[in-house]
């Protein structure tokens, strides 16, 4: 029987998962253990730059007696106070002032601490004060840590606006102006939203001579949320006022994406195992990085499922797991094999049936590289050796599996 019980740690700087299970565990190699109980990613414990502003994102509210439409100028200051008494400040930041319009009573903006450093830092804060626009909000709230660390963003990309044939002239799209997709009933797809978020002004100006404009959209959302396929935008939640006749994304809206690390100050949490039975390290190890490479189920070269002689579908474990997830993203067409994850897959098919030369193949082993480091199991590509042959590549290379020192050498043709 096995139990465990659990240290309650608070990270310092310049710690390592291997420094603490050795502290703690009395053995190096069980990071792993830890790495896998709180649920973290590589690069794990990552550090801070103290000399990075902290930002973030914050709702604005309206105060319910002003109608009007209100402007908010880029350095626009908003004030926190916290416990013990400290101030902190941050600042409205973009390329132009932002227009809250009579219609909306919320407006979500990007801001900047005025200071650096994890001081700089606010978890949440509720307050009335903005130097120059006390009178026409009624508060300001960030739903989301403002924070210095980079380990989450939000999907971006580039929608297409179509002017309606009917109105001439020039038509400014202001920045925030909210895009959607539609609910999707066979991919039972929820609605996700998009902000217009081109840093530049002259970019959201659908001139007279033009039928479209291209402009740059971020995800409302963090996360792998707002990864979508090319024309799934198809809305804006006002239409505008009624100036544009469709609005979509000819391409992929990508990037968006929250890693699980951890810093110097967060706590995580020690399990300590505990055993009536002589169990192996090594097969402690083995479970170890199972639940770090995960278990899937196991597939022919044709993606076929294997079935045992008892009828049950056979699985895959660990390191061999992540050699058929390799297989299968390369052999993906990128932005059409995974809903939600346009940028997972490979641009290699594209290569056969062209003439193929040095460059070609210089080219494939690029493209290997960058779509193999998709998977986040995976923190080097090395060695790597493409050969055309018959018609198709075959490839050699070896993977440096995240967060050890594992080497996995994989051989297969596209």
């Amino acid at each position: 029987m096995t139990t465990a019980s659990l240290i309650e740690y608070v990270i310092k700087e310049n710690d390592t998962l291997q420094g603490i299970a050795k502290n703690y565990l009395q053995d190096s190699s069980l990071w792993l253990q830890i790495a896998v109980y709180n649920n973290l990613e590589y690069p794990y414990i990552a550090d801070i730059d103290q000399s990075l502003p902290a930002e973030g994102y914050v709702q604005i509210y309206r105060d319910p007696t002003v109608v009007t439409n209100i402007t908010i100028p880029i350095g626009s200051i908003f004030k926190s106070v916290d416990i013990n008494g400290v101030e902190r400040k941050f600042s409205v930041i973009g390329n132009s002032d932002y227009i809250f319009y009579s219609t909306k009573d919320k407006i979500e903006l990007p801001v900047r601490s005025v200071s650096t450093g994890r001081q700089s830092e606010e978890k949440k804060f509720n307050v009335n004060i903005i130097e120059n626009l006390t009178l026409s909000l009624a508060s300001v709230l960030n739903l989301e840590a403002i924070t210095v660390f980079k380990n989450k963003s939000r999907a971006t990309g580039m929608v297409t606006f179509y002017r309606d044939p009917l109105i001439v002239g020039d038509l400014v799209i202001p920045y925030g102006t909210i895009v959607k997709t539609s609910y999707n009933t066979n991919t039972k797809m929820a609605v996700r939203t998009y902000y217009v978020s081109d840093p530049i002004t002259a970019n959201r100006t659908l001139y007279s001579a033009n039928s479209s404009v291209d402009v740059q959209i971020t995800c409302s959302e963090y996360g792998e949320v707002g990864n979508i396929q090319p024309f799934m935008i198809d809305s804006l939640i006002d239409n505008a006022g009624g100036l544009f006749s469709k609005v979509e994304n000819k391409t992929s809206i990508t990037n968006g994406y929250i890693k699980n690390v951890k810093y110097a100050g967060d706590t995580i949490y020690i399990p300590q195992l505990t055993s009536s039975s002589a169990t192996p390290r090594s097969g402690s190890l083995e479970n170890l990085y199972t639940e770090l490479l995960f278990e899937d189920l196991l597939l022919t070269e044709g993606n076929d499922l294997l079935i045992d002689v008892k009828g049950d579908l056979m699985s895959v474990k660990g390191i061999d797991n992540l050699s058929q997830s390799i297989r299968d993203l390369v052999k993906s067409e990128l932005g059409y094999s995974v809903i939600y994850h346009p940028e997972y897959g490979s641009l290699i098919n594209s290569f056969i049936g062209d003439f193929v030369d040095n460059e070609t193949i210089q080219l494939v082993e690029e493209e290997l590289i960058r779509s193999i480091k998709f998977d986040k199991r995976v923190a080097d590509v090395k060695n790597i050796v493409v050969i055309f042959d018959s018609g198709v590549f075959v490839v050699d290379l070896d993977i440096l599996v995240a967060g050890t020192e594992n080497i996995i050498s994989l051989r297969f043709a596209v």
